[in-house]
């Protein structure tokens, strides 16, 4: 699907659709692992939160899809870096020029029984202080119309930090810390 019409058709959908909740998503739990990414521009703090679906049993139908919204305030640069297979994935982002409109995350499953065996992945910047929070998300179903189905917010799990290359240098420096000790007692000794 065209992802220009998606998203149009998405955001009228989401303006005039009243709350007919199903239950085949109900038991639906999107965890959020945020992480911490190297900031590569002094001033902005890059992240990075990877989305688990947890679907408790039930399924996604071809045409029936999820949206994750980020805060205009809080986040900016979205960027999804990867998603499963069977899935029509769009990223908006927030916009704060006239009037504050949240950036979001939109999958639509291709197929019935799309993979959820890896994450959704999206990098920002994180506006705030500390780390991101729960965000809110919505259920929808295009199989007759569009239809709000559900909504929730997300579980976020413990803070990772990324790397960056910092434990193999720390592990250099413990590795030579004995040949450093052994050369400064040689030299007191000698």
């Amino acid at each position: 699907m065209n992802s220009f019409i998606k998203a149009v058709s998405l955001l009228v959908g989401l303006g005039i659709s009243g709350l007919g909740f199903s239950n085949s998503l109900q038991a639906l739990t999107i965890h959020a692992l945020p992480t911490d990414l190297p900031d590569t521009v002094p001033g902005i703090d890059r992240w990075q939160v990877a989305y688990t679906l947890d679907l408790g049993g039930s399924t996604f139908s071809s045409n029936q899809g999820f949206t994750i919204y980020f805060s205009s305030g809080l986040y900016s640069n979205l960027n999804t870096t990867s998603s499963p297979s069977g899935w029509d994935v769009l990223t908006l982002q927030p916009e704060t020029i006239l009037i504050a409109l949240d950036g979001l995350l939109d999958a639509l499953a291709l197929v019935d029984n799309p993979s959820v065996s890896t994450p959704f992945v999206v990098e920002f910047d994180w506006l705030a202080s500390g780390s991101p929070k729960s965000q809110l998300f919505e259920l929808y179903s295009l199989q007759t119309g569009f239809q709000l189905t559900g909504t929730g917010s997300t579980h976020v799990q413990s803070v990772g930090v990324a790397d960056g290359g910092g434990s193999a240098l720390r592990l250099f420096c413990v590795a030579l810390l004995p040949a450093i000790g052994f050369r400064i007692m040689r030299r007191n000794v000698g």
